[in-house]
């Protein structure tokens, strides 16, 4: 294979002596460094042999495998899309199983963790790792989109780093799982989560739904993902339906419907394992994800209704309080002279690590820190006193203490962890227990530490039946409650019902 056949290969290019006349040359040819970088994002580029005869190449466009017909037998294939503010992560599930994707271009300590950075070059074109020195680095994607400072070219970046990554996700299942899915029609869905507050945002929601469905239109281009394909396909889904001018008719057939894009909040999906686990409880439960951006913090009920699994949210928060501004209060807090660099990519140094680094005492260190734990302890705590006193004040998780679950990027930080055994305390008016999500056995991500599943548990979740994550309640559809009841099971029947969800 050529390097110029490896490259398109990738992109969702045929190979040269497949094009037609029509398609169009490269406008360069590319540097050594960007050749290797293209050839490593489309996997191996050993071809299977069968009956004598190569196999079609496989491209990063395709939605099937070659000569599989909308006849052949049906395989639902859902795709968990856990798009981060430091990293996304991606599981591909299945009834049977699901498939941590790796990205193992970028060698990464952890594969399963992909930095969220695009990579556009002078002509428009992007990738998912460096191609020369001129390249434009997109970071922050997340980031805008969550505190409200995104505009239209924010949005179309986040398009074409969405659509590189489901063109490697569809092609590394059709390398790796060849011998599993060859001879079935695909059916794809795509889940997505999102924030719980912003779970309640419709116009945010509405951004989310249309981002993903021009992303998967773009991953489906026989063609470069450029930004100028992105910013075109955006414009096409103004409503969360496809406009397609004549132009896009050869994707109609690759697109999936409108439906099949699903929108969750993250702590549902991050619960799924733990919900469909022995270790399951019934009752209250508190979800503490510390992300690069965001700590979003939930508190919520867990029981089944008609085979369903039902999560009334009692009370909810997300606040701009993850490590990337841990580390930027710390920094905007100590000499100038002592700062250092850090982006949302590297690992959060401790307190001990912190203060050595930058030569300050602990003391000084720790004053700064406890600052920033009194905002976020504050949060915790007040929501933990509101569903006390006004949701739920009969629960026996008061007593037993609330099972909790620290998760995210940050659930290592010791800052965080320090907040939540704050809370541990037997003597604390609003006890938790701190418990560790469930390593699901049919996960399949054989390169993952059982200590980093909390990373990929978002993604995992996703990755299932949007039927099978279950049904969310919202806060506003549960009245406060002051008195007690007697019924052992009094709030199930202040519901709404699922029609009315």
């Amino acid at each position: 294979m050529s390097w110029l056949d490896a490259i398109r290969r990738l992109l969702g290019l045929r190979s040269s002596d497949e094009a037609s006349p029509s398609t169009p040359k490269p406008l360069e040819k590319p540097t050594q460094a960007k050749t290797e970088n293209k050839k490593t994002q489309s996997g191996t580029d050993q071809q299977s042999k069968k009956k004598g005869n190569r196999y079609p190449l496989l491209t990063g466009d395709m939605t099937q495998f070659p000569d599989t017909s909308s006849h052949s037998p049906k395989q639902l294939l859902t795709i968990g899309l856990d798009f981060g503010t430091a990293f996304t992560k991606v599981v591909i599930g299945e009834t049977r199983t699901s498939y941590a994707v790796p990205f193992k271009f970028r060698n990464l300590e952890n594969p399963y963790l992909l930095p969220c950075i695009l990579y556009i070059d002078h002509s428009g074109n992007c990738s998912l790792q460096p191609m020369g020195e001129g390249d434009q680095v997109v970071t922050d994607m997340k980031m805008k989109l969550l505190d409200g400072t995104a505009e239209h070219q924010d949005l179309v970046r986040m398009v074409a780093f969405i659509g590189l990554i489901l063109r490697h996700t569809r092609l590394w299942l059709f390398e790796n799982q060849r011998t599993t899915y060859e001879g079935r029609y695909l059916d794809w869905y795509v889940n997505v989560g999102v924030p719980t507050d912003s779970y309640h945002h419709e116009t945010l929601v509405k951004t989310y739904h249309n981002i993903i469905m021009a992303a998967w239109a773009l991953s489906v281009t026989p063609d470069l993902v450029s930004i100028h394909a992105a910013n075109e396909l955006l414009s096409c889904v103004p409503n969360g339906r496809y406009v397609l001018p004549e132009k896009f008719d050869s994707l109609r057939e690759h697109l999936i419907h409108e439906e099949a894009f699903g929108l969750f909040p993250e702590f549902v999906a991050q619960v799924v394992g733990y919900v469909r686990s022995s270790l399951r409880k019934p009752d209250l439960h508190l979800m503490v994800d510390v992300g690069a951006g965001t700590v979003d913090i939930s508190i919520f009920n867990v029981y089944e209704s008609e085979g369903d699994d039902i999560f009334p949210i009692f009370a909810k928060a997300v606040k701009l309080l993850g490590t990337h501004f841990l580390m930027t209060h710390r920094n905007s807090r100590i000499p100038a002279g002592a700062k250092i660099n850090w982006s949302v990519q590297d690992r959060t140094p401790s307190q001990t690590e912190f203060s050595q680094a930058c030569r300050i005492q602990s003391k000084q260190l720790t004053v700064i820190d406890n600052d920033f734990i009194k905002q976020l302890g504050t949060t915790v705590r007040d929501l933990l006193k509101y569903t006390k006193e006004f949701r739920y004040p009969c629960s026996p998780r008061w007593q037993d203490g609330i099972p909790t679950f620290l998760c995210g990027g940050g659930a290592r930080v010791d800052v965080y962890s320090e907040i939540i055994r704050r809370f541990e305390n037997n003597n604390h008016a609003y006890k938790v227990r701190v418990e560790k999500l469930p390593l699901p056995q049919r996960l399949n991500a054989p390169e993952m530490s059982e200590n980093s599943y909390t990373r990929l548990s978002v993604a995992y979740g996703l990755s299932h039946n949007a039927m099978d994550i279950g049904r969310i309640i919202q806060a506003n559809d549960i009245s406060d409650d002051r008195t007690p009841p007697r019924d052992p099971d009094p709030y199930s029947g202040r519901y709404v019902s699922k029609d009315d969800v």
